[in-house]
Order: C-alpha cells, then structure tokens, then sequence
C-alpha cells in the first residue's frame, strides 16, 4: 500500500464517519442513522478505493442492528453482540479474497444468501444431464415475483 491504512481510510471518509483503529491493522467505521443499502454501497466504494490506491487488499466484515436479533438485550450487550457479528463477518470475507466484504446476516441465514449452494437433490436430479459432456454450465434463474400479477 503506497501510504498507511489510517490516512488511506481518512482521505476516504467524505461522509466524516466515525474511525476507530482496533489494532493490528483492523479498523472500524460506525455508521449510524443508514440504511443497508448505504452500508453495501460504502464498502464497495471502499474495496474500489483501496484497489485504485495500489492496496494490496481488504477485507470487510460489518453487521448491523436488527429488531429480530437483538429484541431483548441491554444496549451494551447488543454493542458487543454486533461487534462479534461483525468480527464474524470480518473472518468469513477474509477468506474470500484478496477484496472482500460480508454482511453478519448473510452469515447468520445462509438461506437468503444469493449464491448460496444448489441442494444435493437438485444436482442429483440434473446429474444425467451433464455425464457426457467435459465441461458445461449450470444457470439458475429465479424470479423475484410471486405472482402472474406481478409478472405482466
């Protein structure tokens, strides 16, 4: 990285967010009153900032407050609670890659994960399409609508 991660992270920062160094080169954005949308785009732009400035890489983990899992915990055990997540998260996107993030939720329930793994019972009933043939794609397009109304 052509200069430290801290000026990295502060020549970064337009929206004059938080920044917290926890050491060893993990540091901490907290972003309040945002919905999750902002949140996905601003690590992108971060990964985008951080591969344009020469890093080598980065790996972002983040979690936010949900009613569902933190109803009935005290302010400072949901602190902590989403500290964990996010240091959870952190982990899983490390090992994705040299510029990777993770959301805790989508780690948390794998099912609404987007490219979350095809059951073995599916693959076991399209097996005997693809025996002979060397190599072959497999796309999986699922609709977001639930209804012909919908659809039209």
């Amino acid at each position: 990285m052509g200069c430290y991660p801290d000026t990295l992270l502060e020549e970064f920062n337009r929206f004059l967010l938080p920044l917290f160094h926890l050491g060893q080169s993990v540091f901490s954005f907290i972003i309040i009153d945002r919905d999750k949308e902002f949140t996905k785009s601003f690590c992108q732009s971060l990964i985008t900032f951080v591969r344009n400035s020469d890093g080598k890489r980065i790996h972002i983990g983040f979690s936010s407050y949900t009613k569902q899992r933190h109803k009935a915990k005290s302010f400072e055990k949901t602190t902590s609670a989403i500290i964990d997540e996010a240091w959870s998260a952190l982990q899983k996107a490390g090992r994705r890659g040299p510029y990777a993030f993770c959301d805790y939720e989508l780690v948390a329930n794998p099912d609404i994960f987007p490219l979350k793994p095809i059951s073995k019972s599916t693959i076991s009933k399209l097996a005997y399409r693809w025996k002979d043939y060397r190599k072959f794609t497999l796309v999986f397009l699922k609709p977001d609508y639930k209804g012909r109304k919908n659809f039209d």
